[in-house]
């Protein structure tokens, strides 16, 4: 996991690492979500994560898609 806080649980990834992030969140309760390094790797992010409860953020913090894991 690269990032926990009490509240969330986020895996930084890059456009070659998006897919193995989302199966580094499997198993968690708290709100996921994977942060892409750059646009592709959020786009990518947003395909891989469609019908999942995992959420997407950019390289920002900024949440595209939220997660609805609670």
């Amino acid at each position: 996991m690269d990032i926990v806080t009490p509240t969330r649980a986020i895996e930084v990834e890059t456009v070659n690492t998006v897919k193995s992030g989302v199966s580094q969140l499997q198993g968690h309760k708290k709100p996921s979500y994977i942060a892409g390094t750059n646009q592709q790797a959020v786009d990518k992010a947003l395909k891989v994560t469609q019908g999942t409860t995992i959420g997407v953020m950019d390289n920002q913090g900024n949440i595209i898609k939220s997660s609805s894991r609670r």
